[in-house]
């Protein structure tokens, strides 16, 4: 299975990401650190998928999910106006979806289309 999903979504994040041999792709989470380590997989493993869950959340976007009827996986992320005063939701002003054979593959593309404003195609 090709990392092309993991590599758009660590840019799309705005990730500092790089190819190097033997050790594949490479991303640096923190620009104070010179140190670059393996880009997660986030398509495929659920323990990053919750990392990404979680970064989504810090950058304002919330996660609904469901099964579709035949079999695959459907991931929404929206993003809400919020009036602090009042504590309320003023309705979706953006939402994105991916629907995909596998839960974790669906929340990351949901999560590219989301930070990108543009629907993964696999090449």
């Amino acid at each position: 299975m090709s990392r092309e999903l993991d590599v758009a979504l660590a840019k799309a994040l705005g990730y500092e990401v790089r190819l190097q041999a033997p050790f594949g792709w490479l991303y640096r989470p923190d620009k104070e650190r010179p140190r670059f380590t393996n880009i997660p997989e986030w398509r495929k493993d659920g323990n990053d998928m919750l990392a990404l869950i979680e970064e989504m959340r810090k950058r304002g976007w919330f996660l609904k999910t469901e099964v579709l009827t035949n079999g695959k996986h459907r991931a929404r992320f929206l993003r809400y106006d919020i009036i602090e005063d009042l504590n309320y939701y003023k309705g979706p002003y953006m939402m994105v979806s991916a629907t995909a054979d596998t839960f974790t593959k669906a929340v990351a593309e949901a999560a590219v289309f989301a930070l990108t404003e543009k629907e993964w195609k696999e090449k």
